[in-house]
């Protein structure tokens, strides 16, 4: 490995961080305000919209994004195909869509859905083209550009849906978000492109690529219906309004997610493909980045969990109750997930996607026959379920990935326990603290304060106890990144 390499990746990490960092809080805090105008029911309707985009642009892209990623060797020739059938399968399913626009907006039994799903779609071809460079400059570890596309994207065209909002565009506003990034990203990316389409196509590579992306679609298709089966459920059993709820408590813990650990996973990839024959090598960064998951940014979900009533009530106002209900069962599953999602990128660098798509299709199927069978009645125990299953998974994963490596699932989940243990005891303290510190009378600008404190402190206790050792090599692993060793 190149002596540098390892300084070039962190950079690359430091950026993808300001991507996520600085793009996502912007995009929450545009989200935020965007829901002090809107209602459940406006955001339950872009949110069914946006599920059929989703899969339309998951399907497109076939995972020839990571497939360019992960390639030992690449010629930009080899991306033309890829792209040309990606483009034309985005554009074929668009037309589909718009073709059973009005039959879905019967199922979705909302007037003018059907003109929503339509313009939805018209996305899904820009959303493709931009996924190729992407890919590409994700591969060149050239996250600069990726940070300021996402940044600049969410600083123009969050004021401007803002402004729809005021002016009373209701579920519009968010179309028109929706569009304003996605455009300005695209012309950003291919504003002095890594690469441009060309005539010269390889059907070697090709084939290549499609086995691999084969793989990935198959896992990212079945998590889609694992996981957005959700969305189809509530939509079902409590209406548009309820996912409406749904969406604003999963959005909180995306966009945690996405701060926290998709900076990681985004440089993961691209680093350990180039690594993926030095197995000593690719253990230690495994239990290096698994351990710091663990001790210093899992805990952040649990934070959030527990001070979820007061951060809800004071972002989104009380047209939102029960938004804290729904949002912290998903935060603590998203604490749990940002240990846990960082064995996907191993396997697949180990060039293992196959063990990846068993266990999602497998997880799949479990969920989906839970969420069908078992009856609910509120969205909370809905929900609830959902991360029950999901975390019943979790272990899994974890077999899966040490085994590939060649390291014992024992002496793992031994390194992480503490960190787990000392989150839920932290919880626990915070919740059974706010009744207390509620009765006093305080001000609820000061109720959450002293409840983080009170998470902080049980949190660093209980770890000083079990955890200490690891705790402080976590640290000591990411000062040492700044300092390039």
């Amino acid at each position: 490995m190149h002596p540098k390499f390892g300084r070039v990746a962190f950079n690359g990490l430091l950026w993808s961080i300001a991507k996520n960092w600085g793009g996502r809080i912007l995009a929450l805090a545009v989200f935020t305000i965007l829901a002090r105008f809107l209602n459940p029911k406006e955001f339950g309707t872009a949110a069914a919209a946006s599920l059929i985009l989703m899969f339309v642009g998951m399907i497109a892209e076939f995972g020839f994004g990571d497939a360019i990623v992960q390639a030992p060797s690449l010629a930009l020739e080899d991306v033309n195909l890829p792209f040309y059938v990606a483009m034309s399968i985005s554009v074929v399913l668009s037309i589909l869509v718009v073709f059973f626009a009005s039959a879905l907006e019967r199922w979705f039994g909302v007037q003018g859905a059907r003109t929503l799903i339509m313009a939805m779609c018209g996305m899904a071809p820009i959303i493709t083209a931009a996924m190729f460079q992407e890919a590409m400059y994700r591969r060149a570890l050239e996250f600069r550009k990726l940070a300021i596309r996402v940044f600049v994207a969410n600083l123009v065209a969050g004021p401007i849906a803002i402004v729809c909002a005021w002016f009373g565009m209701g579920v519009w506003t968010l179309v028109v978000h929706a569009y304003l990034s996605a455009v300005i990203g695209i012309l950003w990316l291919w504003h002095g492109a890594l690469w441009t389409p060309g005539k010269v196509i390889h059907f070697k590579t090709f084939r290549s690529f499609g086995k691999f992306g084969f793989s990935i679609t198959v896992v990212r298709l079945v998590e889609f219906i694992s996981v957005r089966f959700l969305d189809v459920a509530i939509i079902s059993k409590f209406g548009l309004a309820a996912l409406g709820l749904y969406t604003i408590g999963s959005r909180v813990q995306k966009s945690l997610m996405q701060i926290l650990l998709s900076s990681i996973n985004e440089v993961a990839l691209p680093i350990l493909s180039k690594i993926s024959d030095d197995l000593v090598r690719m253990r230690e960064i495994y239990v290096q980045v698994t351990a710091f998951a663990a001790y210093l940014a899992m805990p952040l979900f649990f934070l959030a969990a527990a001070l979820a009533h007061g951060i809800f009530t004071l972002l989104f106002g009380a047209k939102w109750t029960g938004v804290a209900e729904v949002a912290q069962p998903l935060l603590m599953l998203g604490g749990l997930q940002c240990v846990q999602f960082l064995n996907s990128p191993y396997l697949t660098a180990r060039g293992r996607p196959d063990l990846v798509r068993h266990i999602a299709v497998i997880r799949a199927v479990a969920v989906t026959l839970s969420l069908v069978l078992i009856p609910f009645r509120t969205v909370p125990g809905l929900v609830v379920t959902f991360v029950v299953l999901q975390v019943l998974f979790s272990p899994i994963n974890f077999y899966l990935a040490t085994r590939e490596l060649g390291i014992s699932l024992v002496g793992t989940f031994t390194k992480l326990f503490p960190a787990f243990f000392a989150c839920l005891l932290a919880y626990s303290s915070a919740a059974l603290a706010r009744p207390r510190i509620d009765h006093i009378g305080l001000s609820a600008i000061l109720v959450e304060p002293i409840l983080g404190l009170v998470f902080l402190i049980c949190y660093l206790a209980c770890i000083r106890l079990t955890g200490w050792e690891q705790l402080m090599a976590s640290i000591s692993f990411l000062l040492a990144r700044f300092r390039g060793r």
